[in-house]
């Protein structure tokens, strides 16, 4: 006699198989919801979403940072979200736009206290900022480490001047090619104000020598804030062969123990290449970064290992302007060089200021919702585009947010992105299925083996 299968087993494998289904649609829906999300982290919307007792933000108690000194950081939003909090180094390019996010330090996490009346608050958040490899200083951001998005506009944080080991160069109004035995003046961001900073070059024996006047004995002190335009003045050497492509770069006290003879393991330089010239060919300046711009393209890697234009001349060609900008006015009112002018016409010399003094800065206005902007430098604000050349990058630098290929819009609010409507399509005609294929596959079985239900 067949042996009659348990009137239970079938209700075991169809629960299971159902429970399966529905699991594999949870898994799907989850993922459409953080699609959905798109670029804005959970972090943010825990803290945010929802909060009718004031502004959520994220706040530090000063507007200047620099590297391994404290930085305390504040939140305010719901109570009970639980944040993780990030210093990042702003990259930008020679246009002020931001290019990257460099995480620097390690991030701190906390939980919003509940003040009632739902109210959060976290205080005292304390960050320590470090120096990232080849990423110069100037600008920093506070902010959440779950959040990845360029667009500061829309994340809740703060930005702040920020003091490096590196130098970010603006340029000094000169392409590659520069006129030798001239005032050159250098523009800078990102010092740490009162640190000595002086130019070297590498000679032809392989030694770096420091140009005429500068030296770690005669360095020049910055004593601007970080995030203010500072000038060095240098000039290129009339010993050197003309034609010849040199290393220049920015050495500072930071690289010594407190004695020339005591330099430390790891120095830190921003370098640039500079080809001795009759008269030099004219660059733009690049430009001061700007938090209300749209995110952009990082400038052009040039052969001398950074960035072109922005960095001490970097030698790229400056994209075009649209519409083209007129040339700003030189510190101490003579006319920038016009940036179209070739080798063959003399290039005016930039001017040298006085022993001692400073480029005006651009002052720091607050921006909305709570974050630390600045506004243009007046000797850069029209500058036609330019690329910005940091120091040279080795390969296993750190991932910088940003550099990646940009990536399609997020899908607006309540759109579900294409591949994962097809996946939860699959997902739900495979739970209809599921039973009859189940049956069928059970009825074969059992046909095979002359049982019977």
């Amino acid at each position: 006699m067949p042996r009659a299968l348990p009137a239970s087993a079938p209700t075991r494998v169809a629960r299971a198989a159902a429970a399966v289904c529905i699991a594999l649609v949870t898994v799907v829906s989850s993922s459409s919801h953080a699609g959905a999300a798109g670029k804005v982290g959970q972090s943010q919307s825990v803290l945010c979403d929802g909060y009718t007792a004031g502004t959520c933000s994220v706040t530090t108690d000063s507007t200047v940072a620099a590297q391994d000194q404290l930085l305390r950081v504040s939140a305010t939003g719901n109570p009970g979200a639980h944040l993780v909090l990030q210093f990042y180094v702003i990259e930008f390019n020679s246009r002020g736009e931001l290019t990257g996010l460099v995480p620097s330090g390690a991030p701190v996490d906390g939980v919003t206290r509940d003040l009632g009346a739902g109210r959060g608050r976290l205080d005292d958040a304390r960050l320590i900022p470090q120096a990232v490899a080849d990423v110069p200083g100037g600008w920093g951001f506070v902010g959440l480490a779950a959040d990845s998005s360029l667009d500061l506009s829309t994340r809740v944080g703060q930005v702040v001047e920020f003091g490096g080991r590196t130098l970010k160069l603006l340029g000094d109004r000169y392409a590659e090619q520069k006129p030798v035995g001239v005032s050159l003046s250098l523009h800078v961001l990102g010092n740490v104000p009162g640190v000595g900073y002086w130019v070297e070059y590498l000679a032809d024996d392989g030694t770096w020598t420091p140009l005429p006047g500068h030296g770690y004995g005669a360095a020049q002190r910055l004593l601007a804030s970080p995030g203010e335009i500072s000038q060095l003045t240098y000039s290129v050497p009339t010993e050197l062969t003309p034609g010849q492509p040199y290393r220049f770069r920015v050495n500072h006290h930071l690289n010594y123990g407190g004695a020339e003879d005591r330099p430390v393991a790891d120095p830190a330089h921003a370098e640039w290449v500079v080809v001795p010239s009759e008269h030099g060919r004219t660059q733009p300046l690049g430009q001061q970064f700007d938090p209300t711009k749209a995110a952009g393209q990082p400038d052009p890697r040039t052969p001398g290992g950074g960035s072109g234009g922005g960095a001490g001349g970097g030698g790229a060609t400056p994209p075009p302007a649209s519409p083209p900008a007129t040339s700003p006015a030189a510190p101490g009112g003579a006319p920038a060089p016009d940036p179209t002018q070739g080798d063959d016409a003399p290039a005016p010399a930039a001017p040298r200021p006085a022993d001692g003094e400073q480029a005006t800065p651009p002052p720091v206005t607050p921006s909305p919702a709570g974050s630390t902007g600045p506004t243009d430098d007046a000797s850069s604000a029209g500058a036609a585009p330019s690329a910005a050349p940091a120091a040279p990058a080795p390969a296993g630098t750190a991932t910088v947010w940003g550099d990646e290929p940009r990536a399609d819009a997020a899908p607006r609010a309540g759109e579900t992105p294409r591949p994962l409507t097809w996946s939860l399509t699959l997902a739900l005609l495979g739970l209809v299925a599921a039973p009859g294929i189940w049956l069928w596959w059970r009825r074969r079985g059992m046909a095979d083996r002359g049982e019977s239900w």
